[in-house]
């Protein structure tokens, strides 16, 4: 079995589609995808460090990246930082040579390649709700616009200001 997840019908593909169009990834220009999907990735990576601790998502990510890496060459330009608040870089670099749509991939490609290491270890429907809780916590592209327009803002009371 490969290290990374098969592009088809998969949990994993399934659950990383779902999740990449979730938060907005490859809808606009790249660098907009390049900062959606490290947005996507580094949440998730945060978050997964509760669940496998630090070393064990620093093994998920190593290894994901180098399963997916031979078929989508911007992942090259990621590089990831154990222990770091921005646990995966290099996207921006990526976006200045590749369309929306190559980072669109490779990020499903990623993501699907987590879950399915953690499908291994876990079982599908566990990994598919670690993951998808977590990157649960990603704001979507019109949450993200509400939070920017002053005039959708609310209080604590839940006022409009």
């Amino acid at each position: 079995m490969s290290d990374s997840a098969p592009l088809d019908g998969s949990f994993a593909t399934v659950l990383a589609r779902r999740l990449v169009a979730r938060a907005g990834v490859g809808r606009t220009g790249a660098q907009d995808a390049a900062r959606a999907g490290e947005q996507l990735l580094g949440h998730l990576c945060h978050n997964l460090t509760r669940w496998v601790g630090s070393d064990g998502c620093h093994a998920l990510l190593t290894r994901a990246l180098a399963g997916t890496r031979p078929q989508h060459r911007l992942l090259e330009q990621v590089r990831h930082h154990a222990k770091s608040a921005d646990c995966l870089t290099g996207f921006a670099a990526a976006a200045e040579t590749h369309p929306p749509g190559d980072i669109d991939d490779a990020v499903v490609a990623l993501v699907a390649a987590i879950a399915e290491l953690l499908g291994r270890l876990v079982g599908e429907e566990i990994a598919t709700q670690l993951v998808d809780q977590d990157a649960a916590g990603v704001p979507t592209p019109a949450a993200v616009q509400e939070e920017s327009d002053p005039s959708t803002t609310t209080t604590a009371r839940g006022d409009v200001p």
